[in-house]
């Protein structure tokens, strides 16, 4: 039995997220025939979304796919992997030593992103999100989602809309992805922890007419909310 694609919403917690191309290989499969061959390539960027770690390099199996290490706060281009059942880790640039590891089920034809993360328990974590690279309509509009990595956001945080006060985001757990918005360049966003009274900026000029972003929240050392920027196209 194996994880289907959800095209834009997670409303699971970070396991369910980082199931998104998970294979369960379990008493549900009865034979080798109710799962076809995959055959093709797909495309993935990785981000290394681990404050204080290592650059990190990416390995599909034992092939090194990374053209270069991946420092924290960077994501790399759009690699070539091999679509099926496959095994993403990350690994310490410097040491070698194994970072994070999952099983991957990765249909062909696609662009993901893999993110690399600890958990609250400090363990690292593979999370995968299948990116929409869908022109944005109107052109005019940036599409953007936003995904909580904060492990230390035990009620999630908030994304809110500057001027106006339009709130786009509500208690966004950690280890979930919001739903698609179309954003108009000029728009200026605040991003809080829930309960928190200091807030972060995501200033006007941010996003850019017909790109395509996920911007990844995390704390940084005085357990404010830091936002983060991952374009897509």
């Amino acid at each position: 039995m194996m994880n289907l694609f959800k095209k834009y919403r997670y409303t699971g917690g970070l396991a369910a997220l980082a199931l998104f191309f998970v294979v369960t290989l379990d008493a549900c499969k009865k034979s080798s025939d109710e799962v076809p061959e995959v055959v093709g390539n797909a495309k993935m960027k990785y981000v290394n979304a681990q404050s204080g770690s290592q650059p990190q390099e990416a390995f599909i199996g034992d092939t090194k796919v990374s053209t270069a290490p991946v420092a924290y706060n960077n994501s790399s281009d759009y690699l070539t992997v091999s679509a099926g059942t496959r095994t993403l880790s990350f690994k310490d640039q410097t040491s070698g030593t194994l970072s994070a590891s999952s099983q991957l089920n990765i249909p062909a034809d696609v662009n993901f992103t893999s993110y690399y993360v600890k958990n609250a328990q400090g363990t690292g974590q593979v999370l995968a999100l299948l990116d929409d690279l869908t022109p944005p309509a109107p052109s005019t509009q940036a599409r953007v989602r936003f995904l909580n990595l904060g492990a230390t956001f035990t009620n999630g945080v908030n994304v809110t809309e500057i001027a106006g006060g339009n709130q786009f985001i509500s208690s966004l757990l950690f280890g979930n992805v919001s739903q698609y918005f179309m954003i108009p360049p000029n728009t200026a966003l605040k991003v809080s922890p829930v309960g928190a009274i200091t807030a972060t900026d995501i200033p006007t000029g941010t996003f850019a007419a017909g790109k395509i972003y996920t911007v990844w929240i995390n704390a940084n050392a005085n357990g404010n909310a830091e936002a983060h920027i991952v374009v897509h196209n």
